[in-house]
């Protein structure tokens, strides 16, 4: 199963959303976990016909925030797709086979707001361990741009520091719901960013898979690759 994260920056515009959606389409991917959408409602059928497959729409504004998970009818096809909890921050989708096995998948996209990022962890995580027991402990994968780093040494290639108490809540978060870094995991001293600008300069890792340990057992890869249309 192929995943992968990316904040957009919006695809309101017609020529970059499908600009946008045929280069995912490219990669082969399996589960799209998409944060800054900036779609509405009324976006949601004509993103369907233009992905031609499962496409599952949290809302934000025209021109913030709004959440968008897109998965290939291969998928489709051998899971349930339940979208147990919705809002522009925090999405997350039950997929359940016919023998009751699966998983569940978080769509995140973390405040900017440093006095709010704990509340907003807290609260991330409050909903992901109701939802997971519900669902009898199914294995949990967390995807987006989180707005935090794990490590101030290896996580920032260059600009300021985050508050060492958000760092470490966030690792925190990691723990409590049994979560590993996949891309730390293989790559343990590498620093690396995932989000840059120019004035000033900066450049950290915010997007992140996580994954229950579970998966750990299975052969993984994973990359970080610039394809435009986006900071991130």
């Amino acid at each position: 199963m192929k995943l992968m994260t990316f904040n957009v920056r919006g695809l309101r515009n017609d020529i970059k959303r499908k600009s946008v959606l045929r280069t995912i389409k490219q990669f082969k991917l399996d589960i799209i976990a998409i944060q800054e959408s900036y779609l509405l409602d009324a976006d949601l059928l004509k993103v369907e016909r233009e992905w031609g497959g499962k496409v599952l729409l949290s809302p934000g504004t025209c021109r913030s925030n709004g959440l968008l998970l897109l998965v290939t009818k291969r998928i489709e096809e051998n899971f349930t797709i339940t979208l147990m909890s919705s809002n522009t921050r925090l999405q997350v989708v039950k997929f359940l086979d016919t023998t009751g096995n699966g998983f569940i998948v978080a769509n995140i996209y973390g405040t900017c707001i440093n006095k709010e990022k704990k509340g907003f962890l807290n609260e991330a995580e409050k909903t992901l361990r109701e939802i997971v027991e519900k669902s009898n402990e199914l294995p949990l994968i967390c995807m987006g741009d989180f707005n935090i780093v794990l490590d101030n040494n290896l996580d920032i290639v260059s600009g300021a520091k985050h508050d060492s108490s958000t760092v470490a809540e966030f690792n925190d978060f990691l723990t409590h719901l049994t979560l590993c870094d996949l891309w730390r995991h293989y790559n343990k001293d590498k620093k690396s960013f995932t989000w840059c600008r120019d004035n000033p300069i900066s450049a950290r890792r915010l997007d992140y898979i996580l994954i229950h340990d579970l998966f750990l057992a299975f052969p993984c890869e994973v990359t970080i690759q610039n394809i435009g249309f986006s900071d991130h």
